[in-house]
């Protein structure tokens, strides 16, 4: 079981490889039609279900976070001040948002997720 934020960032990462490698194999059959890509995720996200018990919406968005914030040379910052609940919040908010959240977020290290949802909601 997944505890920290870094630790589901990191299966965020290893599942987002996986994904990359189902798409790569269906590319490579020459097989690049919107229709295969989206098969493609399915077979995904299926394999995932069945190897892990992960539900493809909790894999969808664990892929979604590290995409967005994996890489970022604030990882570490990031992961230290936001769970990965007010991470998926803050997923499709603009870099700006994000700054903003950051900000806000050391000002007041015990902030809710509802007091950040309401938070991003008026800024």
């Amino acid at each position: 079981m997944l505890n920290t934020t870094s630790e589901y960032m990191e299966q965020g990462r290893r599942l987002a490889e996986a994904r990359r490698l189902f798409l790569d194999h269906v590319l490579a059959q020459g097989l690049g039609t919107t229709a295969e890509h989206r098969k493609a995720a399915t077979l995904f996200y299926q394999f995932i279900h069945n190897a892990l018990q992960m539900e493809p919406p909790t894999t969808h968005e664990l892929v979604r976070i590290y995409e967005r914030f994996g890489e970022s040379d604030r990882r570490t910052e990031l992961a230290g001040l936001f769970d990965i609940r007010e991470l998926s919040m803050l997923v499709r908010k603009s870099d700006e948002m994000v700054e903003f959240a950051i900000s806000r977020k050391k000002l007041n290290p015990g902030m809710t997720l509802e007091e950040l949802r309401v938070l991003l909601a008026g800024h």
